[in-house]
């Protein structure tokens, strides 16, 4: 027939974007000529006459929806052939996107940037049928409506040959003959369930391979040999909710032998569910042998998850992974956290982790690692009750003095006096391997007075408030403490005595950045401290008002208490801290050295300055208990530490003005220092004699 030929239901081939060379003949009489492959209907059909070849040019894109319904149909007796320049749709039911069916050898050519797709059922992006042998050379794409879970070529019963430049996404089967599968360098195959080949038929994969595509855990089975080559990659998921469990990884189960050089590219798919411990999963097996041919293996970086090839029997090739939440290269709180993480992983996923454990598994170093373990510690509030016991101490000191007289180098035992006294410090911690910086800055006041009840006794009080700010990078915190306290002297000829029991509480707000839970979360917890100090002190003064030295000796016990409360904001990672109770003993000799210059008008001015050693002579560690809030029942507390410098100096600079009444104005300057530690402020007290 004429290609300008019609029946009343399809349009001729030259008015559908089809050039058909020698003599054809519309579909609408296939059947009769082809009874093996019935069609209903096609986009678009193309009958050669008998024994004559066949060839088909497609440059417009052809699309049909009906079950049954091929996007291009092409038959013959005898040599068919097709150039695909165009897209090609055939979503319905047993509708293959192009049918080539031929009496000799057949072959298609998919062109770049062009698709063809088939529908569901048995289907294909291209299907060959009968014919001498079949060739097609993809440099598109070809794949089903249902992707993977289609067929991409499906072959007849000769020779095929299919040579992928571009992309295949299905299920291939090239029947019973002496096939060739071929991806070049620049070709990607994402299998589906089954690539069948001819017996001993190798697949050569230069380019990429993936079972079930990206994001798709899939056993994809190989009636063949498997071949890949250096330039080759098999990229494989594996899921973390399935391990131990069918659909861990993808797999590619080879009939024959497997030689696998090139690479073994991981994808992570569910990494909030990784669980802790030593997995292994096979990703190739082969009953003819699986040999590593110097392949390599690209995985995510990550410093809770390591990865291996492994090869526990020649039949296959495995992947090995490790969760481990505390790696090395950590210091101590962090791997508290760490372990905590190891432990509730060890069980069923708890969905309130599952974003915060993506979040740990993705960090790509173990400095970045413990960085998020920083955000998710109780070290905020460990260091709150460090620095109690500082402001106790520093508190505890300002009871111990009126000013002495004009003339004198000691306090008159039978003179009484009041004071208020205005301050300001800052304590800074640097960052240690053990511990994360810390800086409090605080500004109080505090009013008090001193008087004889008894020859050689004197009895002072105090009380005073200050607040405190405090920051550690990722968390803030704002309250104050506020305290009182009570002093007794006895002087001796030999020395002065003096016991003095202070106390106080605070209360403070503090705010965690929890980013590792969610961009700009943030923990919200109230921490609330009590605590006191018992000092006694022992000293002497030597000289007189022109010049004296005052060594003393002092030995201090401050009790910290910290209550228990629980923070909001941070969903499951929220922290529930215990109540702790904790006690440190200080060693503070020191000596202090001043005179007295009379400056006229009946001012003096008096310059002094002490030196003093202090020594933590118990514990110089600060701990308290936490746990996650959307941890399981039973799971061991963390206990966050901080550490003191158990020795540290200070220098403390006075300058004090007495007015002719005896009224004095004390300027001073007070500097603190260790190994990580220093600690200064200013301070103001005003003198009045009562």
């Amino acid at each position: 027939m004429d290609a300008s030929s019609t029946t009343a239901a399809m349009r001729a081939p030259s008015e559908r974007g089809v050039q058909c060379q020698s003599a054809c003949a519309i579909v609408a009489t296939l059947a009769l000529l082809f009874p093996s492959v019935a069609l209903a209907q096609a986009g678009l059909a193309i009958l050669g006459s008998a024994g004559a070849p066949v060839s088909a040019v497609v440059s417009e894109a052809i699309a049909t929806a009906g079950a049954d319904s091929n996007g291009l149909d092409v038959r013959g007796a005898g040599p068919v052939n097709a150039s695909i320049n165009a897209d090609i749709t055939a979503s319905g039911p047993r509708s293959n996107g192009a049918l080539l069916q031929g009496g000799g050898p057949i072959s298609a050519v998919v062109q770049p940037g062009v698709s063809v797709r088939g529908g569901s059922g048995f289907a294909a992006g291209v299907r060959f049928v009968g014919g001498a042998g079949a060739t097609l050379v993809n440099r598109g794409v070809i794949t089903s409506t249902v992707g993977v879970d289609g067929s991409a070529v499906i072959g007849g019963a000769g020779a095929d040959t299919v040579e992928n430049f571009g992309v295949l996404s299905g299920a291939i089967d090239l029947g019973p003959g002496a096939d060739v599968l071929h991806n070049h360098a620049s070709g990607v195959i994402r299998s589906g369930a089954w690539i069948t080949l001819g017996p001993g038929e190798p697949f050569l994969n230069e380019g990429a391979l993936s079972p079930g595509g990206p994001g798709r855990v899939m056993t994809s089975g190989l009636s063949g040999d498997y071949v890949q080559t250096a330039s080759g990659v098999m990229a494989v998921d594996l899921d973390l909710s399935r391990t131990g469990q069918p659909g861990e990884a993808d797999r590619l189960a080879a009939a024959g032998a497997a030689s696998v050089g090139g690479v073994l590219r991981v994808q992570l798919l569910n990494p909030g569910q990784a669980q802790t411990g030593d997995h292994v999963v096979t990703i190739i097996s082969a009953s003819g042998g699986a040999t590593q041919n110097g392949l390599s293996l690209v995985a995510p970086t990550s410093a809770v998850a390591t990865f291996s090839l492994r090869q526990s029997n020649p039949g296959a090739i495995q992947l090995g992974y490790v969760i481990d939440f505390f790696p090395a290269g950590m210091n101590r709180n962090q791997s508290v956290v760490g372990d905590a993480f190891n432990k509730i992983q060890q069980g069923p996923s708890i969905p309130g982790f599952e974003p915060v454990i993506a979040t740990l598994v993705d960090a790509p170093s173990v400095a970045d690692l413990a960085r998020l373990y920083d955000q998710l510690s109780a070290e905020p509030y460990a260091q709150q009750t460090s620095a109690a016991q500082e402001a106790s101490l520093v508190f505890t000191d300002r009871l111990f003095s009126c000013a002495p007289a004009v003339g004198q180098a000691a306090i008159d035992q039978r003179s009484a006096c009041g004071w208020v006294n205005l301050d300001g410090r800052k304590l800074t911690r640097s960052r240690t391997a053990a511990s994360q910086h810390f800086e409090e800055a605080a500004v109080g006041v505090s009013l008090g007075g001193e008087t004889a009840i008894a020859p050689r006794w004197r009895v002072g009080a105090a009380a005073g408030f200050e607040s405190a700010d405090a920051d550690l990078g990722h968390a803030v915190s704002h309250g104050g403490r506020l305290q009182g306290g009570v002093v007794i002297k006895r002087e001796q000829d030999w020395a002065e005595l003096a016991l003095a029991i202070t106390g106080g509480g605070g209360r403070f707000r503090v705010v965690r950045s929890v980013d590792v839970v969610a961009p700009g979360a943030q923990a919200l917890g109230h921490q609330s401290i009590a605590f006191t100090t018992l000092s006694a002190r022992i000293g002497r003064v030597f000289g007189s008002a022109r010049g004296w030295i005052r060594p003393s000796m002092e030995v201090a016990w401050t009790f910290v208490h910290s209550g228990a409360f629980t923070e909001t904001g941070a969903g499951a990672l929220s922290l529930q801290l215990a109540g702790r109770d904790q006690g440190y003993w200080r060693l503070r000799p020191a000596i202090e050295a001043g005179s007295e210059i009379d400056v006229g008008g009946g001012v003096w001015v008096r310059p002094t300055a002490r030196l003093a050693l202090n020594r933590l002579a118990s514990s110089r560690i600060s701990a308290l208990d936490s746990t996650f809030e959307g941890a399981p029942a039973g799971l061991a507390p963390m206990i966050i530490q901080t550490r003191a410098d158990r020795t540290t100096g200070e220098t403390w600079l006075g300058l004090t003005l007495i007015g002719r009444r005896g009224v004095s104005a004390r300027l001073g300057y007070m500097r603190q220092f260790g190994a990580t530690t220093i600690q200064q402020g200013g301070q103001l007290k005003v003198v009045v004699p009562l």
